[in-house]
């Protein structure tokens, strides 16, 4: 009796986020990419495997100037090359990757079209990617190291979204490491 209630306690909450902050790993960061800079150049933020504005948009527009895209899993090959065009138009683009599976057998909740996406976004001047989902989904990322920077977030959750962007907007150090090299 009670266990709903001691599971969502805001005591349960504050944990999962210090959990969140202390797991987000910083990849790459080549030329002090991150923290982003406010400036009036707008950027571009594309969630992959999603539906509409996700939380890490939402939280990432209280902070910057950011147009937001998304594509689901169920877009069509034919609409890569349009998006990837429209996204060349900003100067900065953050890709944030939401794959729910864990499990191997699942690909991480990975579509093929999404890593061909990755890999077009590769030639973009300026690009962050971010993972919220397993770790093993870079060893699928072709061009992981030819991004700006890349973070891992682990998990898909609200945790972890609001702990990225702090990590992006510099009001926390990523101190997490990755699990396996």
């Amino acid at each position: 009796e009670g266990l709903e209630e001691e599971l969502n306690s805001p005591k349960v909450h504050a944990l999962n986020y210090e959990l969140a902050k202390e797991a987000i790993t910083q990849i790459r960061n080549v030329d002090g990419k991150l923290p982003l800079k406010k400036d009036t150049s707008k950027m571009a933020c594309l969630a992959i495997g999603q539906e509409g504005i996700t939380d890490f948009q939402s939280l990432l527009s209280q902070d910057l100037e950011v147009d937001h895209y998304h594509i689901s899993s169920s877009f069509e090959t034919s609409q890569i090359k349009p998006l990837v065009h429209q996204l060349g138009n900003y100067p900065s683009l953050i890709v944030c990757v939401h794959a729910d599976k864990m499990k191997s057998t699942q690909a991480y909740g990975m579509e093929d079209n999404y890593y061909h996406l990755l890999d077009l976004l590769v030639g973009h001047p300026s690009v962050v990617l971010i993972i919220f989902g397993s770790a093993y989904i870079l060893n699928k990322v072709t061009h992981a190291n030819r991004f700006d920077a890349v973070l891992m977030a682990y998990q898909n959750s609200l945790y972890t979204q609001r702990a990225a962007v702090e990590v992006l907007t510099g009001k926390i150090q990523p101190v997490g490491s990755l699990p396996m090299a």
